[in-house]
């Protein structure tokens, strides 16, 4: 943890110390970004590749795997993670006393009670 003795606030410090201090924020946010860019590529990389035995992309068969797991077995969570996942899901409010208070899963205009409809989570 800091010590609040050692810090200084930006008000006191010159305009040459924040200029440097930002040009580090600036050099640390670029490096961080080609990170996750290298990362993102990387993971796209591979999601595209085959399934040995199969002429199926890794997306596609993760895919599969996810709706079949779905259609086993549904829970609103993972429906609610399919939903956002391909922009279906608009928004989530909660209605009621604090004490109440049920979430309120919003696909583009149907209204559904996230705790499903037999009171399941």
């Amino acid at each position: 943890m800091a010590n609040p003795e050692n810090l200084v606030r930006n008000e006191d410090r010159t305009p040459e110390q924040l200029r440097e201090n930002g040009r580090k924020g600036g050099i640390a946010c670029g490096k961080n970004r080609r990170t996750r860019k290298m990362l993102r590529d990387l993971l796209l990389e591979e999601l595209a590749s085959k399934v040995p035995g199969t002429k199926m992309s890794k997306a596609e068969y993760i895919t599969a795997r996810v709706i079949k797991k779905l259609a086993d077995d549904p829970n609103m969570h993972d429906l609610r993670i399919v939903y956002e996942l391909v922009g279906e899901l608009e928004q989530r409010v909660t209605v009621g006393a604090a004490d109440t208070e049920k979430p309120i899963i919003v696909f583009k205009g149907r209204e559904t009670p996230a705790d499903g409809p037999e009171g399941e989570k």
